[in-house]
Protein backbone atom coordinates (compact mmCIF):
# COMPACT_ATOMS: atom_id res chain seq x y z
CA UNK A 1 0.00 0.00 0.00
CA UNK A 2 1.27 3.49 -0.82
CA UNK A 3 1.13 5.63 2.35
CA UNK A 4 0.43 8.52 0.40
CA UNK A 5 -3.08 7.85 -0.64
CA UNK A 6 -3.61 7.81 3.20
CA UNK A 7 -5.45 11.07 4.66
CA UNK A 8 -5.46 13.03 7.32
CA UNK A 9 -7.98 12.49 9.92
CA UNK A 10 -11.66 13.95 8.69
CA UNK A 11 -14.30 14.47 11.00
CA UNK A 12 -17.47 13.12 9.66
CA UNK A 13 -20.22 14.76 8.22
CA UNK A 14 -23.63 14.28 7.94
CA UNK A 15 -23.25 13.24 3.98
CA UNK A 16 -20.53 10.90 4.88
CA UNK A 17 -22.84 8.64 7.52
CA UNK A 18 -24.06 5.82 4.76
CA UNK A 19 -20.43 5.25 3.74
CA UNK A 20 -19.30 5.07 6.91
CA UNK A 21 -22.06 2.13 8.06
CA UNK A 22 -20.93 0.63 4.91
CA UNK A 23 -16.82 0.68 5.93
CA UNK A 24 -18.44 -1.14 8.96
CA UNK A 25 -20.52 -3.74 7.46
CA UNK A 26 -17.30 -4.72 5.13
CA UNK A 27 -15.64 -4.95 8.29
CA UNK A 28 -18.26 -7.13 9.40
CA UNK A 29 -18.06 -4.97 13.03
CA UNK A 30 -21.31 -4.02 14.38
CA UNK A 31 -21.57 -0.50 14.85
CA UNK A 32 -24.06 2.54 14.86
CA UNK A 33 -24.75 5.45 15.92
CA UNK A 34 -26.04 5.57 19.61
CA UNK A 35 -26.77 9.68 20.33
CA UNK A 36 -24.80 12.81 20.04
CA UNK A 37 -22.25 11.14 17.69
CA UNK A 38 -18.84 12.40 16.59
CA UNK A 39 -16.86 10.17 13.78
CA UNK A 40 -13.36 10.66 12.46
CA UNK A 41 -12.46 8.38 9.36
CA UNK A 42 -9.14 8.17 7.14
CA UNK A 43 -9.12 7.19 3.67
CA UNK A 44 -7.63 5.73 1.23
CA UNK A 45 -7.92 7.23 -2.43
CA UNK A 46 -11.74 7.76 -1.98
CA UNK A 47 -12.73 4.60 0.36
CA UNK A 48 -12.49 4.52 4.30
CA UNK A 49 -9.95 2.85 6.19
CA UNK A 50 -10.12 3.72 9.65
CA UNK A 51 -13.07 4.99 11.70
CA UNK A 52 -13.92 5.85 15.13
CA UNK A 53 -17.31 6.99 17.16
CA UNK A 54 -17.42 8.95 19.87
CA UNK A 55 -20.98 9.32 21.48
CA UNK A 56 -22.54 11.06 24.48
CA UNK A 57 -25.66 8.78 24.41
CA UNK A 58 -26.91 11.44 26.27
CA UNK A 59 -27.22 15.22 25.92
CA UNK A 60 -26.26 16.17 29.09
CA UNK A 61 -23.72 13.21 29.55
CA UNK A 62 -20.39 14.92 30.02
CA UNK A 63 -18.69 11.56 29.66
CA UNK A 64 -17.52 10.79 26.05
CA UNK A 65 -17.69 6.99 25.29
CA UNK A 66 -15.48 6.08 22.66
CA UNK A 67 -16.00 3.34 20.33
CA UNK A 68 -15.85 1.15 17.21
CA UNK A 69 -12.34 1.94 16.61
CA UNK A 70 -11.89 -0.58 13.65
CA UNK A 71 -8.80 -0.59 11.06
CA UNK A 72 -9.10 -2.56 7.71
CA UNK A 73 -6.99 -5.69 7.82
CA UNK A 74 -5.36 -4.69 5.00
CA UNK A 75 -4.34 -1.31 6.71
CA UNK A 76 -3.56 -2.58 10.58
CA UNK A 77 -0.03 -2.17 11.64
CA UNK A 78 0.57 1.68 9.72
CA UNK A 79 -0.39 3.73 12.88
CA UNK A 80 -4.19 4.93 12.12
CA UNK A 81 -5.18 3.47 15.04
CA UNK A 82 -2.87 6.12 16.30
CA UNK A 83 -3.87 8.87 14.19
CA UNK A 84 -7.60 8.51 15.27
CA UNK A 85 -6.59 8.26 18.81
CA UNK A 86 -4.63 11.23 18.74
CA UNK A 87 -6.51 13.20 16.53
CA UNK A 88 -9.70 13.16 19.32
CA UNK A 89 -7.13 13.13 22.12
CA UNK A 90 -7.85 16.93 23.53
CA UNK A 91 -11.30 17.59 22.65
CA UNK A 92 -13.25 15.94 25.63
CA UNK A 93 -12.63 16.05 29.18
CA UNK A 94 -12.98 12.46 30.19
CA UNK A 95 -13.23 9.52 27.54
CA UNK A 96 -14.05 5.97 28.51
CA UNK A 97 -14.04 2.95 25.96
CA UNK A 98 -13.82 -0.91 26.63
CA UNK A 99 -11.75 -3.32 25.11
CA UNK A 100 -10.37 -6.70 25.80
CA UNK A 101 -7.39 -7.09 28.31
CA UNK A 102 -5.02 -7.91 25.33
CA UNK A 103 -5.56 -3.90 24.12
CA UNK A 104 -4.52 -2.64 27.61
CA UNK A 105 -0.82 -1.49 26.49
CA UNK A 106 -2.12 -0.36 23.60
CA UNK A 107 -4.29 2.33 25.18
CA UNK A 108 -2.21 2.93 28.38
CA UNK A 109 0.22 4.23 25.42
CA UNK A 110 -2.46 6.92 25.22
CA UNK A 111 -3.19 7.16 29.06
CA UNK A 112 -6.29 5.47 29.67
CA UNK A 113 -6.31 3.30 32.56
CA UNK A 114 -8.40 0.61 33.45
CA UNK A 115 -11.15 2.39 35.83
CA UNK A 116 -13.66 1.40 38.39
CA UNK A 117 -17.23 1.51 38.02
CA UNK A 118 -17.34 4.34 40.25
CA UNK A 119 -15.72 6.69 37.74
CA UNK A 120 -17.89 5.63 34.93
CA UNK A 121 -21.09 7.30 34.16
CA UNK A 122 -24.28 4.86 34.81
CA UNK A 123 -25.39 5.07 31.24
CA UNK A 124 -21.91 3.78 30.00
CA UNK A 125 -21.76 1.31 32.93
CA UNK A 126 -24.81 -0.46 31.94
CA UNK A 127 -23.84 -0.82 28.71
CA UNK A 128 -20.49 -2.42 29.93
CA UNK A 129 -22.23 -4.86 32.12
CA UNK A 130 -24.39 -5.86 29.31
CA UNK A 131 -21.44 -6.01 26.90
CA UNK A 132 -19.46 -7.85 29.32
CA UNK A 133 -21.91 -11.11 29.87
CA UNK A 134 -21.02 -11.93 26.28
CA UNK A 135 -17.23 -10.85 26.25
CA UNK A 136 -15.76 -11.72 29.97
CA UNK A 137 -12.47 -10.12 29.21
CA UNK A 138 -13.95 -6.94 28.38
CA UNK A 139 -12.33 -3.82 31.08
CA UNK A 140 -13.19 -0.51 31.24
CA UNK A 141 -10.77 2.18 30.63
CA UNK A 142 -11.05 5.72 31.16
CA UNK A 143 -9.13 8.92 30.22
CA UNK A 144 -9.23 12.44 31.48
CA UNK A 145 -7.87 15.12 29.13
CA UNK A 146 -5.63 17.78 30.66
CA UNK A 147 -5.48 20.03 27.75
CA UNK A 148 -8.59 21.24 27.18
Amino acid sequence: MDNSLISAVITAEKEDKKAIKRFYKQQRYSASFIGFDHCYFIKSSDTIVASVIVSFIESNNQQAFLHALVVDRKFQKKGLATQLINAIDCGYSSITCFSNSNMTIFYQNFDFQIAGSSLIKPIIEKRFRQYKQKNPKLLRFIKFNICL
